[in-house]
């Protein structure tokens, strides 16, 4: 279950402050289609449980299969379905990943070098991995 683009949260917070938000909502809030996907979400939290299990245990997999490769110079901790690495050459790392059909983020600007790797499937994560580890014994590392 992936329901991140449901954009749906809740408030808590003293009388006045809630008063004023319930002054300015609109009167349906949450869209129908919002409402049976958090429902459906709801009903099925072992499965959502299972799901993140899963994201986090490829995450720390991928994480520490990236970490020692020779042209990756940090990896920041993460609590996400993604990841934050610098790395020496961006540019000839995303334009090696793109040939193999791999998508990342490069970040750019303030954030030079840094690439956000997003955890997929573990066949995504292998083929992520087999990149990058192809790359380090190529030019990139």
């Amino acid at each position: 279950l992936a329901f991140a683009g449901a954009r749906c949260g809740a408030v808590t917070g003293p009388e006045d402050v809630i008063r004023i938000l319930n002054a300015v909502q609109p009167p349906y809030a949450l869209a129908t289609p919002v409402v049976e996907c958090v429902e459906d979400a709801l009903a099925s939290l072992d499965e959502a449980r299972s799901g993140i299990a899963r994201i986090v245990a490829e995450r720390e997999r991928v994480m520490s299969a990236v970490e020692p490769l020779p042209y990756v110079q940090h990896v920041w901790p993460s609590d996400a379905n993604f990841f934050l690495v610098r790395v020496t050459d961006s540019e000839s790392l995303m334009r090696t990943c793109r040939d193999s059909g791999v998508l990342l983020r490069d970040f750019g600007g303030s954030l030079s070098n840094c690439i956000r790797i997003t955890i997929g499937s573990e066949d995504e994560n292998d083929a992520l991995l087999a990149t990058l580890t192809a790359f380090a014994g190529g030019t990139g590392g």
